[in-house]
């Protein structure tokens, strides 16, 4: 009975007139399997099989299919006959499967056979053993049979008839029969795709012929299949492995041997690949005579002679492995290579010393004056490493990071220059090989907690000299500090500064209230006036508001630095000491202008080398957005040591300074005071502001040091 009769039975007659198609054991599964009916994404059945599907991807003319039909067992009748069996070297009555434009084909003359159309005969395309797709055939007897043939089940077959198996092999689907990646050889990729046995030589190339492998006879010892990808992740490799500059070609290798009954592990989900890294060999790089080469045409026409000659190939092992420079080879199998067309080499041993530089020789002497190097022309060249392992692979110029100035900084007690709180300006510089330095190269600078603050940018960029300086702001109390430099993948990474601070009087600051809260809600805003961006317009330009913290010093002091625990800022402030004016801030006696950036949540901010000589008394460090400047922050409460009193002015209250105890608890703002120690010579007298200014009625101009 065949498939047609199915579709003639009534619900109600399925258990009774249909019970002869199924079997209490082993009933069979009908399908067809293709990227058209759920199947493998790279592979098609095409008519007269199935209707007509459409297709992005790139045929693969260069595979040796093998097509197998089966019987399927189905009880006693079925299942019996031995397979058919059509490679493209043999087959019954010297039918062979054969290219035919993008198709693989073969007839099948169902009349040298004797089918029996009771059975169901299931159609597998394999390569390298490995399933594409299935189609089940069912055979008929006569032409009303095969009109009532279920189409999406099976492909209809007139027995003792011809049919042209057909089908379209892309580039990707031997690699997702046998792992499952449905990303392999995507469209508008360039790609290859090879079933490589051991034994002999093999080389593979990508579509463009942009990129290739070379596998010698000695490091192979199973069946492989092999995948080369280009990949459009920019950049190829994450900067937090290797922040030298990439060039925009990017590959994956991806091999798996045939033989594998378990799918590989996700490596890498960035693109959703599949990715696993395969070891040729004894699986060590040292071992050159097993080793194979990975080549890619790489761009040149803006490097000089020089930068091109230092080219390497990096292997970088997803999702945060090691990125490693593997050793230079001849890429003469990539139509690219000057040298495209020699003799392929005895493992990769034998070339190394040849290597990349004789290709560079060769095409010095085929182009020419150094200028065509340097022209906007896409000159390509072959660029070939011997590498134990695939993986991801890029190409760029292998750096060398150094300390660009000294990696120790010091000072003595009373120095300007590491004093408490000061900067420092550690930088590095990033060079090829060759000593020329490379642009673009991004460095990341670190401090531990509580060894300062980077000011400014960061990571740095280096610029066309190769440097990368970052600004280092000192912590408030004297001892030993340290920053770090990193470029990961430059040789000579991490570099490791070191600062000693001295000064100050037991190496603590003079005021410390600890720091405040980190949550802007509660916080208490430091602005200036004339915002342009603040609503409505233009009323609220005229809003400003200064915050101020009481202190009292026991003994002369000479204040080095002070901090506010702060966010935001964008602006210039002044930063200055009142005198005490029955609870609340008097007249100016000091005051220093700084620019500060926006400091991003809250922390400590520095403002150092304030240089400002104190008698004893109680006076008030008051903060005090410039107008006009576009300062727009805030201070938080909750420190753990708070200062007695605290106070604000705004232009909501007529500008007068406001002790906060009038409307509860003081807020506890975070305020710092350091001090360095005093020179003999320094006297109350030096100071820059008289005893009478310090009896001066609120308003007064401040008067700076």
């Amino acid at each position: 009975m065949n498939r047609s009769r199915l579709l003639m039975c009534a619900a109600a007659m399925l258990a009774a007139a249909c019970q002869d198609r199924q079997s209490p054991t082993a009933a069979p599964s009908f399908l067809i399997q293709d990227a058209a009916h759920g199947g493998n994404p790279h592979f098609y059945w095409l008519p007269p099989m199935t209707r007509q599907p459409s297709f992005t991807g790139t045929f693969d003319a260069k595979l040796s299919p093998t097509v197998e039909i089966r019987e399927l067992p189905a009880g006693t009748a079925c299942g019996a006959r031995d397979p058919i069996t059509f490679t493209t070297t043999t087959g019954p009555g010297s039918e062979t499967i054969r290219v035919d434009g993008e198709m693989y084909i073969v007839n099948w003359h169902t009349k040298a056979f004797n089918l029996n159309s009771a059975c169901t005969y299931r159609i597998r395309f394999l390569v390298a053993g490995l399933e594409l797709g299935i189609a089940d055939v069912d055979v008929v007897d006569n032409g009303a049979q095969l009109k009532r043939v279920d189409t999406d089940e099976f492909v209809a077959l007139l027995d003792d008839g011809t049919l042209p198996i057909k089908a379209r092999v892309e580039l990707g689907a031997v690699t997702f029969a046998l792992t499952g990646d449905a990303t392999a050889c995507r469209s508008g990729r360039d790609c290859a795709e090879a079933v490589v046995t051991p034994g002999q030589d093999a080389t593979v190339l990508t579509t463009g012929q942009t990129a290739g492998l070379f596998i010698p006879a000695a490091a192979l010892r199973e069946q492989i299949v092999v995948l080369i990808e280009s990949r459009t992740d920019r950049p190829c490799i994450p900067l937090s492995s290797l922040a030298l500059p990439q060039f925009n070609d990017c590959y994956r290798y991806v091999v798996n041997p045939t033989a594998s009954i378990e799918r590989p592990s996700v490596r890498q989900a960035t693109e959703g690949e599949i990715n696993t890294s395969y070891s040729f060999g004894d699986g060590r790089d040292e071992t050159l005579a097993d080793n194979v080469i990975v080549g890619m045409c790489v761009e040149v026409g803006n490097l000089t002679p020089a930068q091109a000659a230092r080219l390497d190939i990096f292997r970088f092992e997803p999702p945060e492995g090691p990125v490693n420079t593997i050793r230079d080879a001849s890429a003469a199998f990539l139509p690219c290579d000057p040298n495209f067309g020699a003799p392929p080499p005895v493992g990769a041993s034998g070339v190394l010393h040849q290597g990349w530089r004789l290709v560079m020789h060769g095409l010095h002497s085929l182009l020419g004056a150094r200028t065509a190097y340097a022209s906007t022309s896409v000159i390509h060249l072959g660029l070939g490493g011997s590498t134990c392992c695939t993986s991801y692979f890029t190409w760029g110029i292998p750096g060398v990071m150094s300390p660009n100035g000294p990696t120790t900084f010091s000072g003595s007690p009373g120095s300007t220059v590491l004093s408490p709180g000061s900067t420092v300006v550690p930088s590095v510089v990033v060079k090829d090989s060759g000593g020329t330095p490379i642009a673009g190269a991004m460095v990341t600078f670190a401090v531990a907690t509580g060894n300062g603050t980077i000011v400014g940018t960061n990571p740095m960029t280096t610029g066309a000299d190769g440097v990368a300086p970052v600004s280092w702001q000192l912590p408030s109390t004297a001892g030993p500090y340290s920053l770090t430099a990193s470029a990961p993948g430059a040789a000579g990474s991490p570099i490791t500064f070191t600062a000693t601070v001295t000064g100050g009087v037991g190496g603590k600051p003079l005021i410390d209230t600890g720091p405040g809260g980190s949550s802007d809600i509660g916080a208490f805003g430091l602005f200036s006036s004339g915002s342009t961006t603040c609503s409505p317009q233009p009323a609220c330009a005229t809003f400003f508001q200064f915050l101020a913290g009481q202190f009292t010093l026991a003994r002369e002091a000479r204040l080095e630095s002070v901090q506010g625990w702060m966010s935001g800022g964008g602006g210039s402030i002044d930063v200055m000491i009142r005198a005490e004016n029955g609870g609340i801030p008097g007249s100016s006696i000091f005051s220093k202008t700084y620019t500060q950036g926006i400091q991003s949540g809250f922390d400590w901010v520095v403002f150092s080398s304030y240089d400002v000589v104190l008698p004893a008394g109680t006076y008030w460090l008051s903060f005090e957005p410039v107008a006009n400047s576009g300062f727009e922050g805030s201070m938080s409460g909750g420190a753990p040591a708070p200062l007695p009193n605290y106070a604000f002015q705004s232009d909501a209250n007529n500008r007068l300074w406001i002790n906060f105890g009038i409307f509860g608890p003081q807020p506890g703002l975070g305020m710092r005071i350091s001090e360095a120690a005093l020179t003999p010579a320094e006297r109350i007298a030096d100071l820059r502001t008289t005893v009478s200014d310090l009896d001066l009625p609120t308003g007064s101009p401040a008067r700076q040091h």
